[in-house]
């Protein structure tokens, strides 16, 4: 019962912070708890990570169909700074994530804290739970340190 009393809240919170990812989420969990006896958490569980990873991964493809053709891109673009650093930041995310997933599954205790971390964050603080996201922060905070020290001097 406290389950549902937390989906409820959380579908309420949602809803007033304008967040539809969360509050679709904790509107479809509620619903199935409702309806089911836990086989369908166990199939979520074990399929959506994959699942939830494939549509980000298609998203994040995406701009490449907007190309006319591969001799578009400037291969120039790559090789400035902002780049390099893009690229440094985007393998540092995937490999923190990795590393991440692997440490859930040996360390499942520490779910919940996990858990009411990336709610907090998602509902009050107008966070997105998506890994590679991690690299575009990377990234700009990077950028901000480099042109502060290099404002100084």
């Amino acid at each position: 019962m406290l389950s549902k009393i937390i989906l409820i809240v959380l579908f309420i919170l949602s809803l007033i912070n304008k967040n539809k990812s969360l509050t679709g989420a904790a509107f479809i969990i509620f619903i199935i708890s409702l309806i089911d006896n836990g086989k369908s958490a166990d199939f979520i569980e074990k399929h959506f990570m994959n699942l939830g990873m494939t549509f980000l991964m298609i998203w994040m493809l995406a701009p490449l169909i907007k190309q006319t053709s591969i001799e578009t891109i400037d291969l120039n673009q790559l090789l400035n700074a902002r780049s390099i650093i893009s690229i440094i930041a985007g393998i540092l995310a995937v490999l923190v994530a990795s590393k991440g997933v692997t440490f859930l599954k040996l360390n499942s205790d520490t779910m919940p804290g996990i858990l009411i971390g990336s709610i907090i964050g998602v509902t009050f603080l107008g966070g997105v739970p998506v890994g590679p996201l991690i690299a575009s922060g990377i990234v700009c905070g990077v950028l901000k340190l480099i042109n502060y020290i290099f404002e100084l001097k």
